[in-house]
């Protein structure tokens, strides 16, 4: 009997250990697999964190732009700078060989945008060279008096 009741023990005590390397085998794997889903999160949340560094410098650029179009002389030379726009009684000059120094760096559909950006009513196209003799002629033709 008494070898039955140590076998007995041994048995036991083997389904014991056995239960108990399950058990922190089982913790282990649980431990492991939620510590890299908290470090999937923290990645996550430190995309999320630029993402919203980024927006928030946009909105405050976007801000400050605002704030400018509110004042008519930005928006006056916003309209003349970069749509080519002139007052009712203004008249435009283009140099016509910035334009065609500018066509040959451009594509088509950019040149035609060119086109329509820079003819706007009361626009005239002059050479350089024209601009130089009107200029000339309008300086030599002013006296100017000595007092």
């Amino acid at each position: 009997m008494k070898q039955k009741s140590g076998k007995k023990k041994l048995y036991y005590t083997i389904i014991i250990i056995s239960i108990f390397i399950l058990l922190a085998g089982n913790i282990i794997l649980i431990y492991y697999r939620d510590s890299q889903q908290v470090e999937k999160m923290d990645d996550k949340i430190a995309q999320v964190q630029i993402k919203i560094d980024l927006l928030r410098e946009e909105n405050l650029k976007l801000r400050r732009q605002s704030e400018k179009l509110q004042n008519g002389q930005y928006i006056e030379k916003i309209a003349r700078e970069e749509l080519g726009m002139v007052k009712k009684d203004e008249m435009a000059i283009i140099e016509i060989d910035n334009l065609n120094n500018e066509r040959t760096n451009l594509k088509k559909q950019e040149v035609e945008k060119v086109k329509q950006t820079k003819k706007t009513p009361n626009t005239i196209e002059l050479s350089k060279k024209s601009v130089e003799e009107f200029f000339d002629k309008v300086f030599n033709t002013i006296s100017i008096k000595k007092e």
